[in-house]
């Protein structure tokens, strides 16, 4: 069965951001759903050649590919906030790099830097208020384990 990200659980999951990794401190509010995680991929460029030739002088009929740039991805969320912390992601400036922590309940975490790419208002429920919420990432993502 393939993965899911419904399967995840978001129950406690917060996420933080800082203006540097050592000062990932400011509360961005719950997660309610998680959109999409960080996946890491590389552009592959096709470089077989019409004569290309095994170790033994016969014909290799493998296609042959390089490795090109990474595409570290995107986190995107939906964020249940309160009027303050709504009106405060809505000031971040989304052509500066942050630090963002996606903090689990257990203590674990994934930590990653990147530019805002989606902000915005969803729908209410209740009280909070559900916000539409993505960083493309410009650095590897790293799950940091709980510390005992």
């Amino acid at each position: 069965m393939p993965f899911e990200l419904k399967s995840i659980p978001t129950t406690g999951c917060t996420l933080w951001y800082g203006e540097s990794a050592s000062a990932v401190s400011t509360e961005v509010g719950n997660i309610n759903d998680i959109e999409e995680l960080p996946v890491r991929t590389r552009d592959e460029y096709e470089t077989t050649r019409i004569d290309q030739k095994k170790s033994d002088g016969s014909v290799d009929w493998n296609k042959k590919y390089a490795l090109g740039y990474a595409d570290n991805g995107s986190a995107r969320y939906t964020l249940g906030l309160d009027e303050d912390q709504a009106d405060a992601l809505r000031t971040l400036d989304e052509d500066k790099v942050y630090y963002w922590e996606h903090r689990f309940p257990s203590g674990a975490k994934l930590t990653f830097k990147g530019k805002i790419i989606t902000n915005g208002f969803q729908a209410t429920k209740g009280q909070e208020i559900l916000q539409s919420f993505g960083v493309r990432l410009i650095d590897e993502c790293v799950f940091v384990k709980a510390t005992a």
